[in-house]
């Protein structure tokens, strides 16, 4: 039996079915510095056989957004726009955005790209709070309130002539009032409803990319996109190997192109026998040398994105 097999009728892909329950990778080593040349050459030894899906997400109809069965709305109460800056500082002053993800994961915050968790609401500042106790997080409010109070006077400096100080000093404070409260939220979200692993989908992409390896009776699988560093550098990664071992040692790569259209239907595009990867974000976040990736990558390579269509 191959990785996978779909269940179509016609071009709507009803079921998609697998050789064995796919997990995601744990290939922690690979993810840290192995190169995709190594990494071929071990999959190789280890008799892997390997396959690709790539799912292209089309905009949903705008009339369907306030239809449950196409798209969720959540109202929730969210931090205050003061609280939301003195988070985003604390974590580019502790350890910058691109390791952000890294500590979510030593706190034990699901890696992105493995479960769908990383999008509910809450999860960033859940991360934040995790990592920074209260007292700093009211000690950069201090500090943002300086600044905000250095600010007001060039506020009202620019305020129209026939506004006296009494009441653009008032203005002033009618806003800082509105910095520190709660603000509350309405989340807009699509659906999803994709057969497992592929419904572990980061709504930020426009097109993603799993890559599946199974080995020794397992099937793990990495996503690739666009969304994230996690996201690109995995997609690189992945990409490069399997077109290694395409090349160099003659492994079969299987690849099935899909579309999510702007009902929510998921469709077969094409299924192709060789390796296809979407050009976008090959290198970059995944270091390769450019003249190595193109002259490794560019036969299988498509303009996934092109794909999309308007509803």
């Amino acid at each position: 039996m191959p990785i996978f097999e779909l269940r179509l009728a016609d071009d709507v892909v009803d079921d998609i079915t697998f050789s064995s329950e796919p997990v995601p990778s744990v290939d922690t080593d690979f993810r840290v510095g192995v190169d995709h040349s190594s990494r071929a050459a071990q999959l190789f030894g280890d008799h892997v056989e390997i396959a690709s899906i790539i799912v292209v997400s089309d905009p949903l109809e705008p009339d369907l957004w306030h239809d449950a069965t196409f798209a969720t709305w959540t109202a929730r109460v969210g931090v205050s726009h003061a609280r939301a800056e003195a988070r985003r500082r604390l974590s580019n002053l502790r350890i910058g955005p691109e390791r952000l993800e890294a500590r979510a994961a030593e706190l034990g915050f699901p890696p992105r790209g493995a479960s769908g968790d990383e999008d509910e609401p809450g999860y960033h500042s859940a991360v934040l709070d995790a990592m920074y106790d209260e007292h700093e997080v009211i000690e950069m409010l201090a500090v943002l309130d300086e600044e905000r109070a250095d600010g007001a006077v060039e506020w009202i400096d620019d305020e129209p002539r026939d506004i006296d100080q009494a009441e653009a000093t008032l203005r002033w404070q009618t806003r800082l009032r509105e910095l520190v409260a709660p603000q509350p939220l309405i989340e807009r979200r699509r659906r999803y409803d994709l057969p497992p692993p592929l419904n572990s989908w980061d709504p930020r992409n426009a097109v993603q990319q799993w890559y599946f390896t199974l080995s020794h009776g397992r099937l793990e699988y990495s996503v690739g996109g666009s969304a994230s560093s996690g996201q690109r550098e995995s997609h690189g990664r992945w990409a490069h190997t399997f077109a290694m071992l395409a090349t160099a040692y003659g492994v079969a790569t299987p690849t099935t192109v899909m579309r999510y259209d702007c009902r929510n239907v998921l469709r077969l595009i094409r299924d192709s026998p060789t390796l296809l990867v979407d050009w976008h974000d090959l290198v970059g976040n995944y270091r390769v040398d450019h003249d190595e990736s193109q002259t490794l990558m560019t036969k299988f390579t498509i303009n996934a994105h092109g794909l999309r269509r308007s509803p």
